[in-house]
């Protein structure tokens, strides 16, 4: 099998499941900047004490399409009486994570198995009272805003690039242009 990274061929057995895909050891184990970017992709991260934030332009997606998927709070409960929220109908997707979008129909093609599991792997756990926590999906250009509750150590900002760099990857492998 092929790394979805680095596209190295690479024993199954060196391979880490990764948000839906199969990554090598090494490419667990560093950050995929670089390799993204050899692929086409542009890429920033900042790391906080508390906070973690990326910007990702994924080269092929629809310019007009938008998407934003935040944790489900009791205010989002309360808003589905009010405005349509995109259901994928996985139990968990669905309870967990809030989707919004200026295209209902495209958002369901878009919202894959595989980009409802990065987008889980990337929003739960976060503090319930940070309002801007979520990942948004505007054109291109694909934005991250995480406040875990336990922080932020080496390993889960680690975490955090691989869940992003796959979501990006899952996207653009989707045919997401509209």
């Amino acid at each position: 099998m092929r790394c979805a990274l680095c596209q190295v061929e690479t024993p199954s057995g060196a391979l880490n499941r990764v948000s839906g895909l199969s990554i090598c050891d090494h490419c667990a184990s560093v950050d995929p900047r670089d390799t993204l970017i050899e692929r086409g992709f542009a890429v920033e991260w900042e790391a906080g004490r508390m906070a973690w934030s990326a910007s990702l332009h994924v080269p092929g997606l629809a310019a007009d399409f938008e998407l934003k998927c935040v944790p489900e709070l009791w205010r989002h409960k309360a808003l589905k009486w009010l405005v349509d929220e995109v259901e994928v109908g996985d139990p968990t997707f669905d309870r967990h994570i809030y989707v919004r979008t200026n295209d209902v129909a495209h958002a369901r093609k878009v919202l894959t198995e595989s980009v409802q599991i990065a987008l889980l792997g990337l929003l739960t756990g976060l503090r319930a009272d940070d309002w801007g926590n979520g990942v948004a999906l505007t054109g291109k250009t694909l934005s991250l805003h995480v406040n875990p509750e336990s922080g932020l150590g080496p390993d889960r900002i680690q975490q955090l690039r691989l869940d992003a760099a796959a979501l990006a990857l899952h996207l653009r492998a989707g045919r997401t242009a509209t």
